[in-house]
Order: structure tokens, then sequence, then C-alpha cells
């Protein structure tokens, strides 16, 4: 474990067995894992700024742009335009 003894504890269902299991077995945080979340949290953000603004305008009601999957589908769509 890290210092402090954080761990990781990962579970695929939300049921008290699976969760039981997950905090049985805890693994060590991985850096590439950590460097992933920071950037998907970066890119939530930064378009989230520009995306949510438009949505408010366009859809009355809606709250904001989503999370990844709004950047995911902004860089398909700019890979398909190029």
């Amino acid at each position: 474990a890290m210092e402090g003894g954080v761990e990781r504890v990962t579970f695929t269902e939300v049921t008290e067995r699976a969760v039981r299991e997950a905090l049985a077995a805890p693994r060590e945080l991985s850096a590439p894992l950590v460097d992933a979340y920071r950037a998907r949290r970066a890119l939530d953000y930064l378009t989230g700024f520009t995306l949510s603004p438009l949505l408010w305008r366009k859809l009355p009601g809606a709250r904001s742009a989503g999370r990844v999957q709004s950047v995911a589908l902004r860089i398909v769509v700019e890979r398909e335009q190029q």
C-alpha cells in the first residue's frame, strides 16, 4: 500500500456480498489508474465549461454536459472530421 495505508477496492455490482469480497481483497493503488482518473477529471472540467452553457440554451432543463462520455464523443467527432 501507499504511504498512509491507502489501498483500492473494486467491485462490479452493488451488493453486500460484492462489497464484502472487495473489502477482503484490497490492492495497491496503481499510478497509471490514478493518472487516468486525473486526466478524465481535467477533460470533464474543460469540456463542461464549454459544452454545458450550449446545452442550457438548446435544451431547457439540462443540468450539465455530463462526464467523460461528452469528452469521448467530442474526440470521436473531431477524428471523424479530420
